[in-house]
């Protein structure tokens, strides 16, 4: 519902109200065989759960001419997830102001609130991954497949973040704009699932002698000769399986920068736009990471900015990305290139490192052209991946980075696209 509220000496306050509720529910069947009992390791299974949730929220927006040049956005949230979650109240102030007709500055704050999903909070599955593992008494490394169980936790907390942002919008004439914004973003009680390696690293870095006063009930392992078969923390040979959780852990605060540019040209030929996206990650830095410290366990905080985090809770963070394009367009005729950049990052994948030490960028480019017969009817023709270029090489089973990277090579596209009206 939106409305003229009431007038002010620089125009008039507009007003945005909505109610929303959902109704989230999440069934998960499977085979017999494909439940987990206790001795179900290795190949891959889960648990059957059929749980759901209501959430309920109203929300707000003014838009206010605080001055000739000066407008406000106020907004507000509350949402109710129900006793087990919790409700939240998040505000949003934004404001931006127009100092010429070609300088304008903009600046915003936020909160945000992300409940656990119904997967995260009840799910239960086991997955097939490789794990580096130190035998009894010590010894070299050895790597092989097993079992980890992500399983979920009914008592996380939601997620909540801080978010703000400055920006200059540049208009210096009809044909160019410049964006500029630096953002920042800072999570509490970030929802991740626990890294395998990490378990395995910290027993191994604790208990070296597999004894049962420092074993690590959560990672099970097969009985040696002499052990008892029913006590797995009696149990010091090879892993079987790693039985990880939800769990809020560590804190995150991010920040970077976007820059956005558009240039346009209206020639004889057509209309001609140049254009980029630009963005840049400068810190991406995660707090009460588990780590094993002069002889203890304790927690650290690292800075995932420009690694493959594959020891972490962090996804992939390329610290550069940039999108660039040139459109073209003259009567019925359109068409657009499309350059995609991924800059270089670290492999972390293991500590040695044997195949590389870093994942090289990535550009591809793409392009499009489209007719319009009239109105209705739209012919298309797209490549993507023109240079059919591989993505970089990771050491992993795929060869690449699949979080990142795509595996398809150049691909055609017809389009033949008509509008019945009915």
């Amino acid at each position: 519902l939106t409305h003229d509220l009431w007038d002010m000496a620089n125009g008039t306050v507009e007003g945005a109200f909505g109610f929303q509720y959902r109704d989230e529910g999440l069934d998960a069947k499977r085979n017999p065989e494909a439940t987990i009992p206790d001795n179900f390791i290795f190949v891959g299974g889960g648990q059957e759960f059929d749980e759901s949730q209501d959430v309920y929220a109203i929300f707000a927006e003014l838009a206010v001419p605080l001055a000739e040049d000066v407008e406000a956005q106020l907004a507000l949230r509350y949402e109710d997830y129900g006793s087990q979650i919790g409700d939240t109240i998040d505000p949003k102030v934004a404001v931006i102001w127009s100092a010429t007709d070609k300088v304008a500055l903009r600046a915003s704050a936020s909160t945000t609130f992300r409940a656990p999903s119904l997967h995260q909070r009840f799910n239960r599955e086991t997955a097939l991954l490789p794990l580096s593992d130190i035998p009894k008494g010590g010894g070299a490394p050895s790597t092989g497949y097993k079992g980890a169980e992500a399983t979920g936790n009914p008592n996380l907390e939601p997620e909540s973040a801080t978010t703000y942002n400055i920006g200059l919008v540049l208009t210096p004439s009809e044909i160019f704009n410049l964006t500029l914004d630096y953002w920042n973003i800072d999570f509490e009680d970030v929802i991740v699932v626990e890294v395998p390696q990490i378990k395995v690293d910290i027993e191994n870095a604790t208990c070296v002698n597999r004894t049962p006063d420092c074993r690590d009930p959560d990672i099970l392992r097969n009985a040696l000769t002499g052990e008892d078969p029913t006590d797995n923390l009696q149990h010091s040979g090879e892993i079987s399986k790693v039985i990880t959780r939800f769990v809020n852990a560590p804190n995150i605060e991010i920040d970077g920068m976007d820059i956005g540019a558009t240039l346009t040209f209206d020639t004889d030929w057509g209309l001609f736009t140049l254009g980029t996206e630009a963005s840049r990650i400068f810190h991406y830095d995660i707090s009460g990471v588990p780590a094993f410290r002069n002889g203890s366990v304790t927690t650290v905080t690292l800075d995932a900015a420009g690694s493959r985090n594959e020891a972490n809770v962090a996804p992939p963070v390329p610290q550069t990305r940039v999108n660039s394009w040139l459109n073209y367009s003259r009567g019925k005729h359109s068409a657009r290139m499309v350059a995609r950049y991924i800059s270089a990052y670290d492999d972390d994948k293991t500590t040695t490192r044997r195949y590389n030490w870093r994942i090289d960028s990535w550009t591809t480019m793409d392009l499009h052209y489209s007719f319009a017969f009239d109105d209705r009817t739209t012919f298309a023709f797209n490549i993507t991946n023109v240079a059919d270029r591989n993505p970089p090489f990771a050491d992993q089973d795929l060869n690449f980075d699949a979080r990142t990277h795509s595996p398809f090579g150049r691909m055609y596209q017809v389009v033949l696209r008509h509008n019945f009206g009915l």
